[in-house]
């Protein structure tokens, strides 16, 4: 086989998956039909399939082909980038990066040009949504030099551009970019729809426009798509907080897909009723999952955003480290955490942080899990003990 040939041998040997591939944004019931084509093979109905439930937002949407083996680069590359969107969609960020890495060096090796857009945009999406700014203009850079030969891909792109410029302080670009996508190719990025009113939703935060918001809200929840029902409770919700000031109620179970959201309105939830030890397990979780935008002592360094907004309406002061008098010797001599955990408070002359806490106990960094294992032993103290442990400001002293 010529290398020259390589690229369109593929698409003449699978130009029914391709031809189904490019109905999902059009036509869903003749997009089902293929499911029983003969012309396709088992494994690219699965991909079909798993292509339709992200789409739809089925959590299970890559089970049925985690374990297809023995694909060629073309259809190698499909899989990742269904995987790729998949993670994407989950907030599980460097599984998305790396899915797409891998979706452009199988396409790269049949020379295929026009299908690498779509995972170099997911690229640029994740690293955007880790607020990676660095990393987004070298991919968006490389994204611009692709052609854009579809109005699909130029309305991508614009997509892409837009949720850059936000990240980096441009929302008024922002409003412009994106606006000329939706007024251009709104039809051709039907299946991003979703993604790029949430881009405009953020630009008009960062404008404080909320009557802005509160109007792309309504076109959002129309466009419907995966995670589009908790990221519309997350948004309403964080909007009626800030501008007319609601309480907060959330659950679990309404953000089991995206968990971030939930554990943002945790946040703001408990430091408002200045519960700051649950707040503080809601804020380990969020910085285990990006530590460089959710630093410690309830301090946020990504961009103005609805969770920025609601965290700064707060007056938060945290103490410092203290000045405990704790003899680490005599603290081992003690054998159950709830006895080191006792002679810990009592020594101490001023608060301990959570963390400092979990590395005297388990001589560890403070994790999620540390983090829950210390408010157990605490809460056991409490019971146990009747001692009025207290926490504030992300410190448990003991009261006097």
């Amino acid at each position: 086989m010529k290398l020259k040939n390589i690229k369109s041998d593929y698409y003449t040997n699978h130009k029914t998956f391709i031809k189904a591939y490019n109905l999902l944004s059009k036509d869903h019931r003749k997009f089902k039909s293929y499911y029983s084509d003969k012309r396709l093979t088992n494994s690219e109905k699965l991909l079909l399939k798993a292509l339709y439930g992200l789409k739809k937002g089925d959590a299970d949407c890559l089970e049925n082909i985690k374990t297809i083996r023995g694909l060629n680069p073309f259809l190698q590359g499909y899989k990742y980038v269904i995987q790729a969107a998949y993670y994407n969609n989950s907030m599980k960020l460097m599984k998305a990066i790396a899915c797409a890495k891998k979706a452009i060096s199988a396409l790269e090796s049949i020379q295929d040009q026009d299908f690498i857009f779509n995972p170099m945009s997911q690229i640029v999406i994740a690293y955007g949504n880790l607020k990676d700014s660095k990393e987004m203009g070298e991919y968006l850079e490389k994204l611009d030099k692709l052609p854009k030969d579809t109005d699909y891909k130029s309305g991508l792109y614009l997509q892409c551009k837009g949720f850059y410029e936000l990240i980096n302080g441009g929302p008024e670009k922002t409003v412009d970019s994106i606006g000329e996508c939706i007024a251009n190719y709104k039809n051709a990025v039907s299946d991003r729809l979703s993604f790029i009113y949430v881009v405009l939703f953020m630009a008009y935060v960062q404008l404080d426009k909320p009557d802005e918001c509160f109007a792309v809200l309504q076109e959002y929840k129309k466009a419907g798509g995966f995670k589009v029902k908790a990221n519309y409770k997350y948004m309403v919700t964080m909007l009626n907080y800030i501008y007319n000031g609601s309480p907060i109620y959330c659950y679990k179970r309404d953000f089991i897909n995206v968990l971030t959201l939930y554990y943002e309105l945790e946040v703001i939830k408990h430091i408002a009723k200045e519960d700051y030890e649950q707040a503080m397990v809601a804020w380990t979780f969020l910085n285990e999952r990006n530590p460089k935008v959710y630093k410690a002592d309830f301090k946020f360094k990504g961009p103005v955003c609805l969770f920025s907004r609601a965290l700064d309406s707060l007056p938060i002061e945290m103490p410092g480290r203290g000045n405990e008098q704790i003899d680490l010797s005599d603290l081992n001599n003690y054998k159950s955490y709830q006895a080191k955990l006792e002679y810990i408070l009592k020594q101490s002359k001023t608060p301990l942080e959570a963390d400092h806490l979990v590395a005297l106990l388990w001589g560890e960094l403070a994790d999620y899990d540390a983090i829950v294992r210390l408010r157990t032993q605490v809460s056991r103290l409490r019971s146990k003990k009747k001692l009025d442990i207290q926490f504030k400001n992300g410190a448990y002293y003991l009261a006097s």
